[in-house]
């Protein structure tokens, strides 16, 4: 079965007041990340109608591959996603056979991310706070489901854990949507 994403972000002044609440509320803060992500845009399909999206993810020291598909109805984000590893030796060789395919680069997104996870209801969630270059400072809340009967239940844990984390600045474009429409630098 397609694990199914469910989230919501927010843009945020600081992460310091989201962080401590979560540990207030029994998260336990994770290794904090360093992100690369590489997006890349499909030789034959226009991701940025589909709503789908492809990226190659440095984390660390480990890469995956991501597949997120069209977001689905509802008040909270919701799409498949499938990652899987690659062997860090093998993940140029790979960024080559999807460039040779005619997939190109579409842009990169960085960034520094702090995860939390936290059991709301027997569900675990991850709250990430996200310090994003060019972009800023977000905090993510999001559950990975296997079981697509519990979806809105869980947009529901997610929405309410939102609001108990006092984040109210909701963000629904992702970040490298926030980064393609920056405005492009004087001279170019």
């Amino acid at each position: 079965m397609i694990p199914i994403e469910i989230e919501q972000k927010f843009r945020v002044d600081s992460h310091t007041e989201v962080a401590a609440s979560v540990v207030a509320m029994g998260g336990i803060i994770q290794p904090v990340e360093s992100h690369r992500d590489v997006y890349l845009r499909h030789p034959c399909r226009d991701f940025g109608k589909s709503g789908e999206a492809f990226r190659i993810r440095y984390v660390n020291d480990s890469v995956v591959v991501t597949y997120k598909g069209p977001k689905e109805a509802g008040p909270v984000k919701t799409r498949s996603e499938i990652e899987l590893p690659l062997v860090d030796a093998t993940a140029d060789g790979w960024m080559d056979i999807f460039l040779a395919l005619g997939f190109t680069v579409a842009n990169e997104v960085r960034k520094i991310r702090t995860p939390h996870l936290i059991t709301v209801e027997e569900t675990t969630v991850c709250v990430t706070c996200d310090a994003v270059e060019k972009l800023g400072n977000f905090v993510e809340v999001e559950v990975l489901l296997s079981d697509r009967s519990q979806i809105s239940s869980v947009q529901a844990r997610i929405a309410q854990l939102s609001q108990s984390l006092g984040l109210r600045d909701l963000e629904p474009r992702s970040y490298l949507r926030q980064i393609l429409e920056l405005p492009a630098p004087n001279g170019s």
